[in-house]
């Protein structure tokens, strides 16, 4: 009886801490950590290191960044602007509905870049095949 009672309660607490880390953002910062409520149970963006964030990071998770807007908390991501209160939710606002203005340029330069490499590669194969 007494191991039935054990079991019942480690399933139980496994449970609640479940569900408690499926409602809740983890929000890791270079100085702090916040716990954002989450607006519908899930995995997704469940831990969130912003430390190294840019602003295009900013649009790549739109969830977390509304609820950090939405809780008041939006200083927790000062780090990503160097802003203070109402400009940096101005700008962090701006990068949700703009994400194009925030986009990092080093994908367009990748993208570039493979390119120079296969028209290179199809030119040295056109030059084989002219040579047999």
């Amino acid at each position: 009886m007494k191991s039935l009672f054990r079991l019942a309660f480690c399933v139980l607490l496994f449970t609640g801490w479940g569900l408690a880390g499926l409602s809740l953002h983890v929000v890791r910062t270079p100085t702090a950590i916040g716990l954002i409520p989450k607006s519908r149970l899930g995995v997704v963006d469940t831990y969130v290191d912003t430390r190294h964030w840019k602003m295009s990071d900013v649009a790549d998770h739109p969830l977390v960044v509304r609820r950090v807007l939405e809780s008041g908390q939006a200083d927790l991501l000062h780090h990503i602007t160097g802003e203070q209160g109402k400009d940096l939710e101005g700008r962090l606002a701006d990068a949700l509905k703009h994400p194009q203005r925030y986009a990092t340029t080093t994908q367009a330069s990748k993208d570039q870049g493979e390119s120079n490499i296969l028209s290179t590669a199809e030119a040295s194969i056109e030059h084989w095949w002219d040579q047999k």
